[in-house]
């Protein structure tokens, strides 16, 4: 999938940048992983999009950096980050970005200045591992499950026909199961997911490849069920890969693309709900770099009138008797207009 992206597509082209402020030297099966600052070298190198599930029991820390700079030994870290590190090394590539390790994660200062960075981070990532199906930092790329990797029994569609009975067919269903994975609940792997070129993304069962041409898993299923998520892929890299530059203009234009961004996003959890726009930010510096069309809380000044008319969406919570605490709410402690979306915790959506 990676040479077929990189030798054939057009769309997917890859320019070699800048490294991010840190990366992890992956090392080899002799050498130790370690944490690096970097000086402007440009290299390729894979990040990291994964579930933290509570506090990680590893991350940088204003303590800790002098000593991961010297050394992450593999047995310390989590299962999750040690085999992004064996696929890293696979690839024969040197650098890998994960957040808890590359950030700060004590320090406000450092955390504010790498969000800024975050959406060069993903978009100029040679791959992206996702850990799709890992809840936390310890259940792995590749969880151990003893079932079955099989699809299972087909399901099975009967229709009248004029000339016979009824005709059958067989109805398979991918295994590559995304949009239920614990990583399509999160915030901030939305943009993560989007900004990226490429993602490698290991499911339950199976892997799977994205990238801006094309999504394909190892039952060959998943392009007959191709999700939002990779139309907001095609969507928003494509005006920019096919006019060879950004063009801010004709994405930020695009109310399709941020309405629907935005009722995916809000369906989503996220840890402090103060991170609402913070979560979002790589992708809005990504669709308009140019102060002509002002972003302001979430909305698009050039579209002012039409992202005002939002509203929470009920339909989208399954039970709301039983689930009072997953009810739209106003998003406390955190100063945000009550005009914009963001200004409520729980989905909403654009009638």
């Amino acid at each position: 999938w990676l040479k077929e992206c990189m030798d054939g597509h057009s769309r997917c082209k890859y320019e070699v940048t800048s490294l991010p402020t840190r990366v992890i030297d992956v090392g080899s099966e002799e050498i130790e992983p370690r944490l690096y600052v970097t000086n402007g070298e440009k290299e390729k190198y894979v990040t990291m999009s994964h579930c933290w599930g509570g506090k990680c029991p590893v991350m940088t820390t204003t303590e800790t950096i002098e000593d991961h700079k010297q050394g992450l030994p593999m047995n310390l870290l989590p299962k999750t980050f040690r085999e992004a590190i064996i696929v890293t090394r696979s690839l024969g590539i040197r650098y890998l970005w994960i957040d808890s390790l590359c950030i700060i994660q004590n320090s406000k200062e450092d955390w504010e200045a790498e969000a800024l960075r975050m959406s060069d981070v993903y978009a100029n990532c040679y791959l992206m591992i996702a850990a799709d199906a890992s809840s936390n930092c310890e259940g792995g790329c590749f969880p151990d499950e003893g079932g079955s990797r099989n699809p299972g029994e087909p399901k099975t569609l009967s229709l009248p026909c004029p000339n016979q009975d009824e005709v059958c067919h067989h109805l398979y269903e991918p295994l590559f199961e995304h949009r239920r994975s614990p990583l399509n609940k999160r915030g901030w792997t939305l943009q993560e997911r989007i900004l990226a070129p490429r993602a490698l993304h290991c499911g339950k069962y199976e892997i799977a490849w994205e990238c801006a041409d094309r999504i394909a898993c190892e039952c060959q299923m998943v392009e007959t069920a191709v999700d939002k998520e990779f139309r907001f892929k095609e969507r928003f890299l494509n005006p920019m890969k096919d006019a060879g530059q950004p063009s801010p203009a004709s994405i930020a234009g695009n109310t399709w693309l941020w309405v629907n961004i935005v009722e995916e996003f809000t369906r989503r959890s996220l840890t402090r709900y103060t991170d609402t726009l913070p979560a979002l930010s790589g992708l809005a510096q990504r669709m308009c770099p140019s102060p002509a069309n002002q972003y302001v809380c979430g909305i698009w000044r050039n579209h002012f009138v039409k992202y005002l008319n939002w509203e929470a969406n009920y339909d989208r919570i399954p039970d709301v008797t039983q689930m009072p605490a997953s009810l739209p709410r106003r998003n406390e402690g955190f100063d945000i207009p009550t005009w914009s979306w963001a200004s409520i915790v729980g989905p909403i959506r654009f009638p």
